[in-house]
């Protein structure tokens, strides 16, 4: 990225006058180090521990909830990893039927959406939609005339439960007029990697560009705006926990469920 940059700096500023070119430079460098933030930003997905060349079989899989960067995600993919959402799971554990998911669901930082038999191919598609994916795409069973792909839209926080997931899922099918089969629209769902090239693009979402007329502190899709000084914090397994666990293992459990207050949280 760095050597890219450097060329591709040089070769736009070699057209300026000297006077432009301390100012092009600026803004240059500004696009490259905001899209090198971007697709280096640190997020949580859950991934399967090994990959395939061909479409796995999910039983039985081992899967393990990991902090992971796009690019590193999108290699994960491109080597046949299934990925996931965020759950409470802690360590390594094994795949042995959607109840282990949806039990356990916290939520995501990304909405996967699948589409397949589609009429036309995922580059054709890509050029139509006005939403454009964060991660694009073709799966292990694509093939000319019956076109299946995955787009992958990644946003800057974690979308918080089951209806928020859905809400943003059917907003962004809506939005694109993606024909889609509505029973993937789960967010404990998994989703297979592939044996084909991923492109990733310079498309991180904010929740709140999804809200646009509400105002993001009464939003509700995300923790960030969940925040309410005045109302008092209320959960009985927080409180056992938080008498009986260690400080390290109570900061591990619920690092992705209270991550922003304003205000003291812990029991007095």
């Amino acid at each position: 990225l760095s050597t890219a940059s450097y060329v591709l700096g040089n070769e736009i500023r070699s057209y300026l006058n000297p006077g432009l070119r301390v100012i092009s430079g600026c803004f240059i460098w500004f696009f490259i180090i905001s899209l090198y933030i971007k697709i280096g930003k640190i997020m949580l997905f859950t991934i399967s521990t090994t990959g395939s060349t061909v479409k796995p079989s999910f039983k039985g899989l081992n899967f393990e909830t990991i902090d992971i960067s796009l690019d590193q995600l999108c290699d994960k993919l491109s080597h046949g990893h299934t990925i996931s959402s965020v759950y409470d799971h802690e360590g390594i554990w094994k795949y042995s039927g959607k109840g282990i998911l949806k039990n356990h669901f916290i939520g995501s930082y990304s909405v996967n959406i699948d589409l397949d038999h589609q009429p036309i191919s995922m580059e054709e598609k890509l050029a139509q939609i006005a939403l454009k994916p964060t991660i694009a795409y073709k799966t292990f069973s694509d093939k000319q005339g019956d076109y299946r792909y995955r787009f992958i839209y990644v946003f800057d926080s974690m979308i918080y439960g089951e209806k928020n997931y859905e809400y943003i899922y059917d907003l962004i099918c809506n939005t694109n007029e993606f024909d889609y089969d509505s029973n993937t629209r789960l967010g404990y769902k998994l989703m297979c990697g592939t044996n084909k090239e991923v492109f990733l693009f310079d498309n991180v979402y904010n929740l709140c560009d999804f809200a646009p007329t509400v105002d993001c502190s009464e939003c509700g899709l995300c923790m960030d705006c969940n925040i309410n000084g005045d109302e008092r914090f209320v959960n009985e397994e927080f409180n056992h926990d938080f008498y009986t666990m260690s400080y390290t293992d109570l900061v591990y459990k619920y690092r992705c469920v209270y991550r922003n207050y304003e205000h003291n949280i812990f029991p007095k």
